[in-house]
């Protein structure tokens, strides 16, 4: 148990710090959805217009560029990840 109470700390910090060097609006948001033919491409978050999120956002992790946004919805949002052949981040 603390060996994984050290890793979630150090996760937390991570985003922490990210969030900290992050300009203008961001949002933490939660995986909800993982399509299972389709999870290397994809998947749905809980966070939408309503949130301030529009498409084209960029969604970046604490290792980094994930992908962006698209087909936003009032609370959800398809993130295409950017090795996806549809994201002008990979394609």
């Amino acid at each position: 148990q603390l060996q994984e109470a050290s890793r979630e700390n150090a996760r937390l910090s991570g985003l922490l710090e990210l969030k900290a060097a992050l300009s203008g609006h961001s949002e933490a948001a939660h995986v909800i959805y993982r399509d299972p033919g389709n999870w290397l491409e994809s998947v749905v978050i809980d966070k939408g217009s309503s949130q301030g999120l529009a498409n084209g956002m960029a969604v970046v992790g604490p290792m980094g560029v994930i992908g962006r946004t698209a087909s936003i919805t009032p609370h959800t949002a398809t993130v295409l990840f950017a090795i996806d052949s549809r994201s002008a981040i990979g394609g």
